[in-house]
C-alpha cells in the first residue's frame, strides 16, 4: 500500500507539470512515506513462507546412510522463483533425514535452513513420503539474521529421484522489531 501511495504521489507531481521551485518526486515520496500509516517494509518482522518445490535427488549409499543431493526450483512467498540445493543424509535404519538447505532468490540472496525429519517408503517401495522440518539460520543479503521455521511435506519417486514438496512456515527477516 505504501508503495502505491508513493507511486501515485510521484506520478501526480510529474503529471501536474511541477516547476523548478516545486517539491521533487523524492521529496513527495518522503512526504507520502511520513504520512502513510502502513509500516515501512524494513519494519515488518515476519511473513508467511509458503510454496512448492520440485526437482530431482541423486544418491550414493554408505550404509547405513544414503547421501542425497536435491536440486530444483521453488516458488516461495517472499522470495518468488528460487533455486533450492539440499544436501542431506537419510538413515536407512531409523529413516531419519538431516541436512542443510540453501534457497537462492532470483537476485542471488541466499536463505539457509537446517532440516530434520523422515522419509518413509510406502509398502510398495516405489514412493517415499517426506515429512520434514526446517529452521532458518540466516543467509546473505536481505536474509542476514533470518529466523523462523517451516514444514516440508511431499514425495520422492524411487525410480527417478523426482521430488515434489510443499513448504509452509514463517520467515522472520528483520529483528529490529523486537
Amino acid at each position: 500500500m505504501r508503495n502505491l501511495v508513493t507511486m501515485v504521489v510521484a506520478f501526480m507531481a510529474v503529471a501536474c507539470g511541477g516547476t523548478a521551485g516545486d517539491p521533487t518526486a523524492d521529496t513527495m515520496q518522503q512526504r507520502a512515506s511520513a504520512q502513510s500509516s502502513a509500516p515501512a517494509k524494513e519494519d515488518v518482522c515476519g511473513e508467511p513462507f509458503k510454496g512448492p518445490s520440485w526437482g530431482t535427488t541423486t544418491s550414493t549409499v554408505e550404509f547405513p546412510l544414503v547421501h542425497n543431493l536435491f536440486t530444483g526450483p521453488a516458488i516461495v512467498s517472499g522470495l518468488g522463483r528460487s533455486q533450492v540445493v539440499f544436501p542431506h543424509d537419510w538413515n536407512l535404519i531409523d529413516k531419519s533425514v538431516t541436512g542443510f538447505m540453501t534457497i537462492t532468490a532470483a537476485n542471488g540472496d541466499e536463505l539457509f535452513a537446517r532440516v530434520t525429519g523422515s522419509a518413509m517408503f510406502r509398502p510398495d517401495g516405489l514412493i517415499a513420503d517426506l515429512d520434514q522440518f526446517g529452521s532458518f539460520e540466516g543467509g546473505t543479503g536481505r536474509f542476514v539474521g533470518a529466523e523462523g521455521s517451516f514444514s516440508i511435506i511431499g514425495t520422492i519417486t524411487r525410480a527417478t529421484g523426482a521430488v515434489v514438496v510443499d513448504m509452509d512456515g514463517y520467515l522472520v527477516r528483520n529483528r529490529k522489531c523486537d
